[in-house]
């Protein structure tokens, strides 16, 4: 009889476990923003951006330590929502901007971001645009006295131990000294070549962010660094566009994860590029505000939703 009631009393603790465990069990935003969960391990946040419209991509990095990276910001118009992404991360500080380029679905949030953020340093390519966006982001960060710095290929920032960021495109040497000839003509394609493309190492997890560029200079990057380019997270270059993502260059890299920052342009056949190779694919347009956790060792994904949950809803 003993042994029954033992046995009984057992079940309903773990009915009773089970049900607390559900109840406190996080989802959606509320897991994705679950910044106290993520205090020992870094976080790579892709914001979605919440728009019909085109809003580029922003990238937030906070590592354990609580040194802050963020890579683009959007247009203009995201701006404040990529400001209240970081509201809710509890972020008043971003200690690096590293702007990928000066298009403007990169660097125009970054006029809310600088006025209502601390900011340590920009790290940016010496590639000017002559656009009002650009020239508005300018005027900006000398208001503010923001410290700039130009980034190349063959920088290191070594964030601690277990945590550097390099930088290896564009080449070294870009500038604005060094446009090629017919550069007006070709500017559009020519900027999102010299992409910062940004290679970060947490221990045994690699990321590698791309910017826009195309599939001409993925192929130089295949050329120059071959087997160095393998990362755990690939950021689709150009927003998940058929632009970009060449077979060589996925294979290449060969992602446990592959990202798509966008909120409506993509790819369906670069999707199934990704998905071919095993990739799994989180697109914003989908899965929403997306964090990817490291603890240095394995790379967890959680997305505010699954896709097709939208469709369902």
């Amino acid at each position: 009889m003993f042994f029954k009631k033992s046995r009984i009393l057992g079940i309903i603790l773990l009915v009773i476990v089970c049900i607390l465990s559900a109840c406190t069990k996080k989802d959606g935003a509320e897991a994705v923003f679950a910044i106290d969960d993520y205090e020992d391990d870094l976080a790579v946040y892709f914001f979605h951006m919440e728009d019909e419209e085109k809003t580029g991509e922003s990238i937030f990095i906070e590592t354990s330590d609580g040194t802050t990276i963020l890579i683009d910001a959007g247009t203009p118009d995201a701006g404040p929502l990529v400001d209240e992404h970081l509201e809710t991360l509890d972020v008043d500080q971003i200690d690096y901007v590293m702007p990928s380029h000066p298009h403007i679905d990169h660097i125009g949030g970054l006029h809310t971001i600088f006025t209502t953020k601390e900011i340590g340093k920009v790290i940016e390519t010496d590639i000017p645009h002559d656009t009002a966006t650009y020239e508005t982001y300018k005027e900006i960060m000398e208001a503010e006295d923001i410290d700039v710095e130009i980034g190349e290929a063959g920088d290191v920032l070594e964030l601690d131990d277990d945590l550097t960021l390099e930088i290896i495109n564009p080449p070294k040497g870009t500038n604005k000294d060094s446009l090629p000839e017919g550069y007006s003509q070709m500017k559009a394609g020519y900027i999102n070549n010299v992409s910062m493309v940004i290679k970060l190492t947490h221990k045994d997890n690699t990321f590698l962010f791309t910017g826009d560029i195309y599939l001409d200079q993925e192929l130089e990057l295949v050329d120059e660094y071959g087997d160095e380019l393998q990362s755990d997270v690939l950021v689709a270059p150009h927003h998940g566009d058929d632009t970009s993502s060449s077979n060589i260059f996925i294979e290449t890299v060969h992602p446990d994860f592959a990202m798509i920052p966008s909120n409506n342009l993509y790819s369906v056949d670069v999707i199934e590029r990704y998905e071919a190779l095993g990739s799994e694919v989180y697109h914003s347009a989908f899965n929403g505000t997306v964090v990817l956790v490291s603890d240095g060792e394995e790379i967890k994904a959680i997305p505010e939703q699954e896709k097709g949950e939208e469709e369902a809803e």
